[in-house]
């Protein structure tokens, strides 16, 4: 089937919801590893991985047969670089003609790894950097890696620049929490100072956890002012280009979550009817934010065809109860779900997404 023709069946059924769903995921999202180089105090890993693992390339392999996606992110609760395979899996998915992206932290990254991760074909990367200095950093990710990841995202800059190379897309992650959150004007300029396509700045998500501390001294009030001020900021230098709009269109939302106030509503969430999340041991979960085992609606490994799990009766229920605005599971309540139409505009700071760059 011919992509664009896919794409749009995905929109129509994110429009519609329909209770079983006939168009294949276009998007998946797919654990490499559970291993991990820090220990970042609001990541759920530790609590829901007992023993680290990579997923095999023929697992990845797998995946791709079974799901034949369009486009496909590496990330997880582990770092996906760690895994030796990571390499062989991005090139496999674009002999396949898919989009891939990366979230990594860039820190276990060698010049050799550069070389190859700018030679692969990768259609984006996102290094989760989340502050401006090592002082901020250590504090948000309890690692002194700062300095390093500056220095190994120059050098990929400098590879793409040697090579001719557009891509890997740079974007830089910033997750708004109390240590940083003053930062986020910086932030930008810097994003801006390394060459970045994009910045996403995102949501604290708790992820099922009680993380209520990390959401305290986050002064609403500022967080809107700083908000505009990047607007101008991006519209000024026009790029690198952020998700700065869709944040101010939904600060009332913002504010429940950082608040704890207002359960915000979930009607406009398309996750089960255009994507699905697997998990290193092959589980298959509604999306990134289901990371306990619980949630698993069946072992992907174990079929042939996505199909077989994609509409079980457990995923056209919990597409109902999204459909009606009723909170499907408690996880659900520290996100802001996207639109259609959001999604489409999702491209502009997540280059390639859907229309290439």
């Amino acid at each position: 089937m011919n992509k664009y023709i896919q794409y749009l069946k995905s929109f129509y059924s994110s429009i519609v919801k329909p209770d079983v769903v006939k168009t294949r995921p276009i998007h998946i999202q797919i654990e490499p590893s559970t291993y991990c180089n820090l220990d970042c105090p609001h990541c759920p890993r530790n609590e829901y991985i007992e023993n680290s693992t990579h997923m095999s390339l023929n697992q990845f392999k797998h995946i791709i047969k079974a799901v034949k996606p369009r486009n496909v992110s590496l990330n997880g609760l582990g770092e996906t670089y760690l895994n030796p395979d990571a390499i062989k899996m991005i090139k496999y998915a674009k002999q396949h003609d898919i989009e891939i992206s990366t979230i990594t932290n860039f820190i276990a990254i060698s010049d050799e790894h550069i070389d190859c991760i700018v030679k692969s074909g990768l259609n984006l990367i996102n290094v989760s950097l989340d502050s401006t200095n090592k002082e901020t950093y250590i504090k948000v990710r309890k690692s002194d890696a700062f300095e390093r990841i500056i220095s190994n995202i120059k050098k990929l800059q400098a590879k793409k620049k040697e090579l001719g190379l557009s891509t890997p897309h740079l974007r830089l992650s910033f997750v708004i929490e109390k240590n940083n959150y003053t930062e986020m004007i910086a932030f930008y300029e810097q994003a801006k100072s390394l060459g970045a396509d994009a910045v996403l700045f995102q949501i604290f998500n708790t992820f099922d956890q009680e993380k209520g501390e990390l959401f305290e001294g986050v002064n609403m009030k500022k967080l809107e002012e700083m908000l505009l001020e990047i607007s101008v900021l991006e519209k000024e230098y026009k790029s690198p280009a952020t998700n700065i709009e869709f944040l101010k269109s939904r600060i009332e939302e913002i504010k429940n979550i950082y608040n704890k106030k207002v359960q915000n509503s979930v009607k406009k969430c398309i996750m089960p009817w255009v994507s699905l999340y697997v998990s290193v041991e092959g589980d298959v979960r509604y999306c990134c934010i289901f990371s306990a085992k619980r949630f698993s609606l069946g072992n992907i490994y174990e079929v042939d065809d996505i199909m077989e799990i994609y509409n079980k009766k457990e995923y056209q229920d919990f597409r109902r109860r999204l459909k009606e605005g009723k909170l499907p599971d408690k996880v659900c309540a520290d996100c802001i779900p996207e639109s259609p139409f959001d999604v489409v505009k999702r491209s502009k700071w997540t280059p390639n997404f859907i229309f290439k760059k």
